[in-house]
């Protein structure tokens, strides 16, 4: 095996490992790695996106965006409002228990981060 292979062998293995700490630290609060990811992304967009642009945005399929959305609101992490224009859309904002999770996910991944480096 060369040098290359086996660097990026351990980057996979140590992407794993920060994957499963984080993991463990986001279960109390009834939030599965890819939740996560969607609310982040959620909170990052200017306006709130559809399910359609979720999918687009996280190269998903709608039906996995329909589920997690559906977790996240069971949760209370996320808010929907119906567009007025077209009923059968929903526009997908964080809410207030949502933005206090990304904090403390924030924290949980800065301190996974800080002990990954120290020493």
């Amino acid at each position: 095996m060369n040098k290359q292979t086996a660097a990026m062998r351990k980057m996979i293995h140590v992407t794993k490992a920060h994957h499963c700490v984080i993991e463990s630290g986001i279960k109390d609060m009834g939030l599965h790695r890819s939740m996560h990811i969607m609310l982040y992304h959620i909170a990052k967009c200017d306006t709130p996106p559809s399910q359609k642009d979720l999918a687009q945005i996280l190269n998903i399929s709608p039906a996995a965006v329909a589920a997690t959305i559906e977790r996240l609101d069971a949760e209370g992490y996320i808010e929907k409002t119906v567009l007025n224009t077209d009923r059968r859309t929903n526009l997908i904002s964080v809410s207030e228990k949502g933005h206090a999770a990304l904090e403390q996910v924030s924290g949980i991944i800065e301190n996974t981060d800080e002990e990954i480096f120290a020493g």
